[in-house]
């Protein structure tokens, strides 16, 4: 991942501490002066994507997703943003797997659209065509994942309706009492 160069920000002592920093791997400090440096600056959109990749490079893809959003009308990082966008909602998606299956579907579906929006503008990424190929299976695995999902919570639900079915009302409603009782007593 790359940043916008120090040279673009001629003058602007902020941006290229924040730069310098990030070279240095010191993300934390970098995102802090670059977001510093969107009130005062009109490059935002550059600054945006600087912001964007130190984020990602920090591990918090929902605010790089922001950033690198509003990166996307500078023609000198559309290309790079578009790609970074893609690694972020990518990331994104693969962190929400375990807990919401949906949203890592959606951000890994935008992943693809990003990379098909640089592999559009240039062919020959192969950087952008890897990673579409990667997003595109990580995709058809999700989904699959969920579909297994919702098979096996149908196939407990029919389970659990031959044992109501199958087990005596006395037994039954002690076992459902119990369990209700526990549950309120941890409350």
């Amino acid at each position: 991942m790359l940043i916008v160069s120090s040279s673009v920000f001629a003058g602007n002592d902020e941006v290229n501490r924040a730069n310098r920093l990030f070279d240095k791997g010191e993300y934390d400090q970098a995102a802090l002066l670059y977001s510093q440096a969107l009130k005062d600056n009109k490059n935002t959109d550059l600054i945006n994507y600087n912001l964007g990749t130190a984020l990602y490079k920090k591990g918090e893809y929902k605010q790089a997703i922001d950033a690198l959003s509003q990166s996307l009308k500078a023609k000198e990082v559309a290309a790079k943003g578009y790609y970074n966008l893609g690694n972020a909602n990518y990331k994104l998606g693969a962190q929400e797997e375990k807990e919401n299956i949906d949203q890592a579907i959606a951000h890994v579906e935008n992943a693809l659209s990003n990379y098909q929006q640089v592999i559009h503008d240039d062919a020959k990424d192969k950087d952008a065509v890897y990673n579409y190929d990667l997003a595109k299976k990580k995709l058809e695995e999700l989904k699959k994942e969920k579909e297994t999902n919702f098979k096996e919570r149908l196939d407990f639900i029919d389970r659990y309706v031959e044992w109501i079915k199958a087990t005596p009302n006395k037994v039954w409603s002690k076992q459902h009492k119990d369990f209700i009782d526990s549950a309120f007593q941890k409350s």
